[in-house]
């Protein structure tokens, strides 16, 4: 494993970077320092934090893609700008009342980098099996489906199985929340769910998902991702198990818990 130090911000926890980067053989590894009692600043630090890494490592060769994550929404133009790179939805949107979705965050990047955006108009859970092949079949998803194949980052929200701690589980219905949770879930990334070991959990709502495929994840050479709020430290360190993601931005407590229960 090769450690890679970038120029983030000095208000990073670099013993605990180190540590988490070390335990789960990271690329990349940011953990802020982020007040716990303020959820709303906690994820626009993180958020930020997020931003800061892309800004560092991303160049105008890259393709980038972007999913439906809190951290990432309403947050105001990347300083300095972007690269002029090419940047892609890699989720369908889930409504939200302060209006925010995937779409803008894509937008914002290129909006400050001035390179193309690449978006679709999908759900991220459609509400029944007949909607999917019709969303698979619009020509946005179809272009954005084949940039898949060609991403090289991709910045990706974890969740964890409950109310307030996932955008899927909030898509979903109660009896699809309640499928998950006897199936064993406990975590959720950009769609795929996957149980307290990190491995993948097949349940109804797979056929239901518009976004990029667990194989076409896997592909790209660097996956971050991103998350805060120390209830999801279960989650967290599932997807750090299950190799879907090899870098990773999140708040002190949160790594703090992360550690303390890994083996």
């Amino acid at each position: 494993m090769v450690r890679i130090e970038i120029g983030l911000p000095d208000d990073l926890e670099m013993d605990l970077s180190v540590q988490l980067q070390d335990r789960f053989g990271l690329r990349y590894c940011a953990v802020t320092q982020a007040p716990a009692d303020s959820p709303e600043l906690l994820r626009g630090i993180v958020g930020q934090a997020a931003t800061s890494l892309l800004q560092e490592i991303v160049t105008d060769r890259d393709v980038v893609g972007i999913s439906s994550t809190r951290t990432l929404m309403g947050l105001p133009d990347p300083p300095g700008g972007f690269s002029r790179c090419a940047v892609v939805q890699i989720t369908g949107a889930v409504s939200r009342i302060d209006a925010w979705d995937v779409m803008e965050a894509v937008r914002r990047f290129t909006r400050a980098g001035g390179g193309p955006a690449y978006l679709y108009y999908a759900p991220m859970v459609c509400p029944s099996d007949s909607g999917p092949e019709i969303y698979r079949k619009q020509p946005d998803f179809v272009r954005c489906q084949q940039l898949f194949r060609e991403l090289t980052v991709c910045a990706i929200g974890i969740g964890a199985w409950g109310d307030g701690l996932s955008t899927v589980y909030e898509a979903a219905s109660a009896r699809d929340r309640e499928t998950a949770r006897e199936l064993g879930v406990c975590a959720e990334v950009v769609g795929h769910l996957l149980d307290d070991q990190g491995r993948k959990v097949q349940t109804p709502l797979d056929e239901r998902m518009i976004g990029i495929s667990e194989a076409e994840l896997r592909s790209v050479p660097t996956r971050i991702g991103i998350a805060f709020d120390v209830r999801k430290s279960d989650a967290v360190r599932a997807a750090l198990t299950s190799g879907l993601i090899n870098g990773i931005v999140i708040d002190h407590d949160l790594a703090e818990a992360v550690l303390l229960g890994a083996p």
